[in-house]
């Protein structure tokens, strides 16, 4: 598995080999404006940047939604996740298998796995909670908070949020999936367009997917609008679909027979049966992004400036 800040480092660095002055950081959005030759964005300093598309790509909370579709608050799931990450040497090996742990029950969740060549145990535990609704990276909290949120949880569990470095903990947002994501020359990506549950671990791979088919159909269609339009019609199905498959298991991770120990073990094993997990993940990892959908034009557009606003208030220019 790979450490997110890897990830973005190595996409930062990407950037910057093409374009060094590509990204800048600390710029806050405010509006865009757009016409029939392009789209400018502004930015709270005073500054603004103009582009042949504009790319939402800035979160569950993302401004541009809101001047695109009108103010749709995100929504309180009712869960509140804690992540956390735990130094190898501070565990025995058995934590740090190359595999993916799930640990279920009445009310929460538990997943780890083993990030950066094994050096690093990732802990994210969500359960559920009504009294924190602050959607944040950065909010800490305590160990002995998150213990208390998994009190009558297996040892190891205790085990390994003892020795988390720093817990943080935020509310799990959502919002309704949307008809429609691009107008004219503006779109969205990733948790802007399509907010979803961490159920199925695949919040950063469908933002990435998102990048990839997005970038064929602007290369490949005969103009901006078009590509937009057709990226929408390509990746909204699908985004929307794994919106609501993160829905379902979060009611399976967390259903409440999973108190009884007698009905629990029958439904375990008839939840996690082998066809009914083929079933549930399969789709999921058969799908191609650089194959998806139907781009058939022959592009009249050889190169594309594009404006990105990212919820680390990052700006690109391209």
């Amino acid at each position: 598995m790979i450490h997110r800040a890897d990830l973005h480092r190595a996409l930062s660095d990407a950037v910057r080999t093409i374009k060094p002055n590509a990204v800048h950081f600390n710029s806050r959005y405010i509006g865009f404006e757009q016409d029939n030759l392009s789209v400018k964005a502004h930015f709270s300093e005073g500054q603004s940047q103009r582009g042949d598309v504009l790319i939402g790509a800035d979160g569950v909370h993302s401004r541009i939604r809101d001047q695109l579709i009108g103010v749709d608050r995100p929504h309180f799931t009712g869960c509140v996740a804690w992540r956390g990450l735990v130094p190898a040497e501070r565990l025995p090996a058995k934590y740090l298998r190359p595999v993916g742990v799930n640990w279920i029950g009445r009310g929460g969740h538990i997943v780890t796995y083993p990030i950066r060549r094994r050096e690093i145990l990732n802990f994210v535990g969500i359960v559920e909670r009504s009294n924190w609704q602050v959607e944040s990276w950065t909010k800490k909290g305590t160990h002995e908070e998150c213990e208390a949120d998994f009190n009558a949880w297996h040892g190891e569990i205790h085990e390994i949020v003892r020795n988390i470095e720093t817990p943080h903990k935020w509310a799990l947002l959502g919002r309704e999936p949307l008809a429609r994501w691009s107008f004219g020359r503006v779109t969205l990506l990733g948790d802007a367009a399509h907010p979803t549950l961490p159920m199925l671990a695949q919040g950063a791979n469908m933002a990435i997917e998102d990048g990839m088919v997005l970038s064929r159909c602007l290369l490949e269609c005969d103009n901006i609008v078009s590509g937009l339009q057709l990226y929408d019609e390509i990746r909204r199905t699908r985004a929307n679909k794994l919106v609501r498959g993160a829905l379902d298991n979060a009611n399976r991770f967390h259903n409440p027979i999973l108190a009884d120990t007698v009905g629990a073990q029958h439904y375990v094993d008839t939840e996690w049966r082998e066809d009914n997990v083929k079933q549930r993940y399969d789709w999921i990892f058969e799908y191609d992004a650089l194959t998806a959908g139907a781009i058939s034009s022959v592009s009249s557009v050889s190169s594309v400036s594009a404006v990105s606003v990212a919820n680390e208030r990052a700006c690109t220019k391209e």
